[in-house]
């Protein structure tokens, strides 16, 4: 593998479980046709990701240094240390992109049903924890 095409570094993570989404520093590396994150330096791993399934890669406006890789199955929120970083890690990832417009459109299609049900599944929730909080005389959530 040609070896401008491998990177690793620091960045935050954005975690997706539980009511509360906190930021945890995550070891990321780009091996191969994977994207790897690790607890620390290369060791315990978290997670990963082959880099066909991304679909793009993005700025976050609300979050310094932010940005964000939408894969089929997940849209990952990462912040980078500074913004050299930042750029870095975008042009590297949007030159590894390689999907065919046609599946791009489909996929984004797939992903904004996933994100309305996710929405739709949050917001029964909430309105079944505020009911039932109403039953109990507890303040709304």
């Amino acid at each position: 593998m040609n070896e401008d095409f491998s990177m690793s570094g620091w960045l935050k993570k954005k975690g997706e479980k539980g009511l509360i989404k906190t930021w945890k520093l995550r070891w990321f590396l780009i091996r191969e046709d994977r994207i790897l994150y690790f607890e620390r330096e290369n060791f315990n791993q978290k997670g990963q990701f082959p880099l066909s399934q991304v679909l793009c890669v993005d700025t976050l406006q609300d979050v310094s240094c932010g940005f964000s890789i939408v894969t089929t199955g997940r849209t990952y929120l990462l912040q980078a240390m500074n913004e050299n970083e930042k750029k870095k890690w975008v042009q590297l990832l949007e030159r590894r992109i390689s999907v065919d417009p046609s599946e791009l459109i489909r996929l984004k299609r797939e992903h904004d049903l996933k994100k309305q049900m996710m929405d739709f599944e949050y917001n029964e929730t909430i309105t079944t924890l505020n009911a039932i909080h109403q039953k109990e005389g507890d303040i709304e959530v």
